[in-house]
């Protein structure tokens, strides 16, 4: 952990960090869009493309309940930077394959399971470290901010991936998924975090990484309207990872890369509307 006394009042430091991630989230939108429709066109099988989008999800959902509790032992600053800079050097792999021509639906399935498994710790370090920065009476504010910057990336991606595969292909989506990655870990670079403080309940968890995880999962069952949301929330997520693949496909059957993602951006408008 570190302090400063440097470093800016905590909402500054905040909107820094949450400017360079709301670019990365963008620019990884843009890239898993783009190589969804590559996959496809290249392929023809929706099996294939529902494979990498499995691998581009279920990872991070398998490691989520002992992510939490990793980052409580990591400093958040720098598991935020490992896990960005990680994904950014995955992101360069797929650039390189695409540039040496020897890309291949093995190769991004590998990359996107690691970027998963990245994502999977990058993602609760970032709402800790929201948390730690935002005094209590503007929580509700960063936390619209953050979601914000997730609908920001389902509504713009496929319009601007779209109109981007149309032009260029895929290969300039990753290009800038690389430049987002980097602006994102240099905004991390040039804030510091200060020290979390010791709770109560934190302290009364400390044990080992599989007890604090089963208390994480205790936690959340004894709060029964929080569990039932969960469930709820995770209903819906199974439900549009089936729908993904199958809508991808059908539209790419009759019409062009732009004409989808124009109507994928128009689909997220309404839960962007309401996220924010």
């Amino acid at each position: 952990m570190e302090t400063s006394t440097e470093r800016p009042a905590g909402f500054r430091t905040f909107l820094i960090v949450w400017s360079g991630q709301l670019v990365s989230i963008v620019g990884t939108s843009l890239t898993w869009f783009g190589l969804s429709i590559w996959v496809y066109l290249e392929t023809g099988s929706v099996t294939q493309l529902g494979v990498m989008m499995l691998a581009a999800n279920l990872p991070r959902i398998l490691l989520a309940p002992v992510a939490g509790a990793l980052v409580d032992r990591w400093n958040r600053r720098w598991a935020m930077i490992v896990s960005d800079g990680l994904s950014g050097i995955g992101t360069l792999v797929i650039a390189t394959a695409f540039l040496t021509d020897s890309i291949s639906i093995g190769l991004l399935v590998i990359v996107a399971a690691l970027i998963s498994s990245f994502e999977a710790v990058h993602w609760p370090a970032y709402q800790a470290a929201t948390s730690l920065l935002v005094p209590k009476e503007r929580y509700s504010q960063a936390s619209g901010m953050v979601q914000m910057a997730e609908a920001a990336g389902q509504l713009l991606a496929p319009f601007l991936g779209g109109a981007f595969v149309a032009l260029g292909g895929v290969g300039i989506l990753i290009a800038i998924d690389v430049v987002t990655f980097a602006i994102a870990v240099a905004t991390l670079l040039v804030v510091r975090f200060p020290r979390p403080p010791v709770t109560r309940a934190g302290a009364s968890a400390v044990g080992t990484l599989w007890q604090e995880s089963v208390y994480g999962f205790r936690y959340v069952w004894r709060r029964h309207a929080l569990f039932a949301l969960l469930i709820a929330f995770a209903a819906m997520n199974l439900v549009l990872g089936f729908i993904g693949p199958v809508f991808i496909a059908y539209m790419l059957s009759f019409t062009t890369e732009t004409t989808m993602g124009l109507v994928m951006s128009c689909s997220s408008c309404r839960r962007a509307a309401v996220t924010t």
